[in-house]
């Protein structure tokens, strides 16, 4: 059922529409602050954590974040 639906979306309005976007964690940082923080919301089975790590390494933060989870695991 699911992929009849999602060749029937990709058909009449586009793949962009089926598509996963990336995220790029590097666009969120320039927009959050101290005051604003990043909240992302997954999907069932998705897990940024190993991205965002190494994020935070590679920008010099590893001991400067923190992150809670809320759901389910």
């Amino acid at each position: 059922m699911i992929n009849g639906v999602q060749n029937w979306i990709s058909e009449k309005i586009g793949k962009e529409f089926i598509m996963n976007p990336s995220w790029e964690y590097g666009k969120c940082f320039k927009d959050s602050k101290v005051t604003t923080p990043l909240i992302i919301i997954l999907s069932s089975g998705s897990d940024p954590k190993d991205d965002f790590t190494k994020f935070c390494e590679e920008m010099g933060m590893s001991k400067r974040n923190d992150s809670i989870s809320l759901g389910q695991g």
